[in-house]
């Protein structure tokens, strides 16, 4: 339910990793400029380990586009996969 929501958000932004080992999905992101040029992307790439959710965060990688070259990016990759290792281990059930 949660990938349908995801894939209705993002549209073409979002791809569904089918057959992935572990399953997982991928969100291309781009920062709204105002315009139609944009000169840097980022690619999240999500994948689920068998004890998801819980008692493992989705592991998280990122790669992608940056104006000033691929060795611009390591701080914010390494914020982005620290913060869910940081946040406590619980499910998050929804009722509709």
């Amino acid at each position: 339910m949660e990938l349908e929501a995801l894939e209705a958000i993002f549209m073409d932004d979002f791809k569904l990793l089918d057959g992935a080992d572990p399953p997982g999905f991928e969100l291309t992101l781009v920062p709204e400029a105002g315009g139609d040029e944009n000169h840097v992307s980022v690619v999240l790439h999500v994948r689920f380990p068998p004890a998801y959710p819980e008692s493992a965060a989705p592991l998280l990688s990122v790669g992608g586009q940056h104006p000033a070259g691929r060795g611009s990016m390591p701080p914010q990759r390494s914020a982005l996969t620290a913060r869910p290792r940081a946040l406590p281990r619980r499910s998050v059930a929804c009722s509709g």
